[in-house]
C-alpha cells in the first residue's frame, strides 16, 4: 500500500511515521517546516527517520538513510 503522509516533522505526523515504518507500506513524506514553533524539533525528527536537513530541497525527492520504503 502507498501512503502519502502530511506533517511528518510535527509530533503527530512523526509519530504516524515511525509506526508505518514497522509495515510494509512505501510512505510518501511531506512538511512545510514553518516557524510556527521550533524547527530545530522540526529537522530533529526528520533526522530520526533518516532524513538529513542538508539534504533537504524544494521540490526534491529525498530517500531516508534509515528506513527504505520512506522518502521525504
Amino acid at each position: 500500500m502507498k501512503i502519502l503522509l502530511t506533517g511528518v516533522a510535527g509530533f503527530i505526523g512523526y509519530s504516524v511515521a515511525n509506526q508505518l515504518t514497522k509495515t510494509d507500506s512505501d510512505i510518501i513524506s511531506l512538511d512545510v517546516i514553518n516557524d510556527y514553533y521550533d524547527v530545530s524539533l522540526k529537522y530533529n525528527r526528520l533526522k530520526n527517520l533518516g532524513i538529513d536537513e542538508s539534504d533537504i530541497k524544494e521540490n526534491q525527492k529525498i530517500l531516508s538513510k534509515k528506513f527504505d520504503k520512506l522518502c521525504f
